[in-house]
């Protein structure tokens, strides 16, 4: 992790990126409500790679053991509103990848079947829109028994994206239905740079 942090030419945490990633390594839930540019994005990625990385107890010099990803079930599942936030977002989980050595997949419209085909050979992390993860899930290239981290990012516009497909919104958010193989429930991130107080409140009454 370190590694790639270098490789991106980051060599000091923010404050909110400091409290972000302990929080989010504790197994906390994170809103991260800050203007443009304090790092949302590496505040969220940084647990969530660790996460994948992580083996239990090793000994020094060891190299974490990362399964085989199961089939069309992600354990990272990333939405973002727009196709060009979903590449910025896969663009810094990929050098993470490069070198923790996981699988990271973008869903794009113009390569449904494409992307739904590496989704059944197995992928660690998604990032994708709301129109394309409905989509996948309709079609069931796409299931949610295996994640353990979801992160929303731009969360106020993305939550208000997926009016079309509100009962997907409605089992994301749920802790019934988002049960990993541990029978633990999944961890939630929320990130944006525009939500205030009101959105703070709504998003409160939805998780459940």
């Amino acid at each position: 992790c370190i590694k790639s942090l270098e490789e991106m030419g980051v060599d000091n945490a923010t404050r909110l990126q400091e409290k972000s990633i302990r929080q989010g390594m504790s197994g906390s839930d994170v809103a991260l409500f800050a203007k443009t540019g304090v790092g949302k994005t590496l505040a969220y990625s940084v647990p969530a790679v660790e996460k994948l990385w992580e083996k239990g107890n090793l000994s020094p010099g060891e190299q974490p053991y990362i399964p085989f990803p199961a089939s069309c079930r992600p354990r990272v599942l990333v939405i973002a509103p727009t196709n060009e936030l979903c590449d910025q977002i896969t663009d810094v989980l990929k050098v993470f990848s490069h070198n923790m050595k996981f699988r990271v997949l973008c869903v794009k419209r113009n390569s449904r079947g494409k992307c739904a085909e590496k989704l059944e050979n197995g992928v660690d992390i998604v990032v994708s829109t709301p129109g394309q993860l409905d989509w996948h899930f309709q079609r069931g290239s796409l299931f949610l028994s295996k994640l353990e981290m979801l992160i929303i990012d731009e969360a106020d516009t993305t939550i208000e994206d997926f009016k079309e497909s509100d009962t997907l919104l409605e089992r994301l958010l749920s802790r019934r239905n988002l049960k990993n193989a541990k029978n633990t429930s999944c961890q939630l991130f929320l990130a944006s740079a525009t939500a205030d107080k009101s959105f703070s409140s709504t998003i409160r009454k939805r998780i459940k």
